[in-house]
């Protein structure tokens, strides 16, 4: 049978309990939110309030939960400081309590773990890009007694790439532990990250670097990061270290604004606290970025960011390297990604010029598309990257780049093998009786 019961019935809340609640929060508030100050000036006013009648009205647990948390916010302008009515949490948050510490480790561990592994630990997808650039899609920070086997592995699989993009864009936060381990290899010895002051009395937990990582460091090697508005907590903690010592670019959006570690406390079962404890700080910039987030270098929209990181990366490498044949490999990958971002309209005069035989090999045009075959490979559509290079419909491990020489005004095929030691060969166009395929395909 349903209830007849109205909303305000079902979460009603007495004068007694509102008073024992505002007196429960005022006592958490000055013993263990990070600011003292500030805490003093929300209990006073939370006072105040209920000394002249202000909740006197308020018989709705809800409405009640509203007002104190407008109360929070206006005072000390804290986003992450706020109270609500949540039964269900409330009832976690006790049961959690009265365990003890050994308990509630174990208990968090268990369901840590099961939940981070079926998220592979937060490391979403790593793979090394056109011109041996290191990409890692990194979604959480885990703790690394559970997640470090998985973050050794992804640091060791971008060990020979010649720079790294870490992509932040969505990651939430987590453990500060893990930030630690992803810097240690990316600094030389035993370098000072962050410290955390934790309650009123300021007791510092400092964060280093590890002097020791399996594997190899990734040292020299340039180092992007790719943040939007969504990432938050200890994904800001470690691009914001990296960025107060000057390793590493920043690529995208203003961060969240997230430097204020927090904790949960549950009021008469039903209502819940989450009041920051602690707050992060950098020992070169002596601030942190709370409520203010973290002003990428490179400012471009989210969805942009790891476009601009990789041509930002493609052009340093070109820069500075001095091989003649890498930087031709490295040229080739930013042709294509320039291809991807402003694609090439189709001039069908141009496309007509490269027609004709190119010794063993054949170009023509068809449907506004060049083709290409020779003595040993079927007929296959070149797809147009810029004006004079094409990539293979059915291969990704070649392109072909038509070149004029000026010298003899005839026309050349560039071929250009992607990760080999010889990256290209040329073949000159002209009538020649070594191109043999059958009359099908000549006609």
């Amino acid at each position: 049978m349903a209830s007849s019961m109205s909303d305000d019935e079902r979460h009603s809340i007495s004068e007694r309990a509102k008073s024992e609640i505002i007196l429960d929060v005022r006592k958490a508030l000055i013993e263990r939110y990070i600011f003292r100050d500030v805490a003093e000036k929300i209990s006073n006013c939370l006072e105040t309030r209920l000394k002249g009648g202000t909740y006197d009205g308020i018989d709705n647990a809800r409405k009640f939960a509203l007002e104190i948390d407008i109360l929070l916010h206006d005072v000390s302008n804290d986003k992450h400081l706020r109270f609500f009515y949540d039964p269900q949490q409330a009832k976690s948050i006790i049961a959690m309590q009265n365990l003890s510490e050994d308990e509630k480790t174990r208990i968090r561990t268990e369901q840590n773990l099961n939940r981070e592994r079926l998220a592979n630990f937060g490391f979403h997808e790593i793979k090394i890009l056109d011109g041996n650039i290191g990409y890692l899609d990194l979604r959480q920070f885990c703790h690394t007694d559970n997640a470090g086997e998985t973050a050794v592995a992804a640091m060791n699989f971008l060990s020979n790439s010649d720079a790294i993009i870490i992509d932040l864009r969505e990651n939430g936060g987590g453990e500060p532990e893990m930030g630690q381990l992803l810097s240690s290899y990316f600094l030389k010895g035993r370098t000072q990250l962050n410290y955390i002051q934790r309650g009123p009395e300021r007791k510092i937990e400092q964060y280093w670097t590890f002097p020791h990582v399996p594997g190899k460091r990734l040292l020299g090697k340039n180092l992007y990061l790719l943040t939007s508005s969504l990432t938050a907590s200890a994904a800001e903690g470690f691009t914001y270290a990296l960025k107060c010592l000057g390793r590493g670019k920043t690529v995208g959006e203003t961060t969240a604004g997230a430097a204020h570690p927090v904790d949960f406390q549950a009021f008469h079962d039903k209502f819940v606290l989450k009041l920051p404890t602690a707050r992060a700080l950098n020992p070169i910039s002596g601030e942190n970025w709370e409520t203010v987030g973290i002003k990428p270098d490179v400012s471009t929209p989210a969805e942009g960011a790891f476009d601009t990181a990789y041509r930002i990366a493609l052009e340093n490498l070109i820069n500075e390297t001095k091989d003649k044949s890498r930087i031709a490999w490295l040229q080739l990958a930013l042709d294509e990604l320039k291809a991807k971002l402003t694609p090439v309209k189709v001039d069908e005069q141009l496309l007509q010029s490269y027609v004709g035989i190119y010794e063993t090999c054949r170009v023509s045009l068809a449907e506004g598309s060049l083709h290409f075959e020779s003595a040993t490979s079927p007929k296959t559509r070149l797809i147009q990257l810029t004006e004079d290079l094409f990539a293979f419909e059915d291969t990704d491990s070649v392109r072909i780049r038509f070149i004029k020489d000026d010298d003899t005004d005839k026309m050349e095929i560039q071929f250009l093998y992607k990760q080999e030691q010889e990256i290209s060969r040329k073949i000159q166009k002209s009538i020649s009786l070594q191109f043999n395929v059958d009359s099908e395909s000549q006609s």
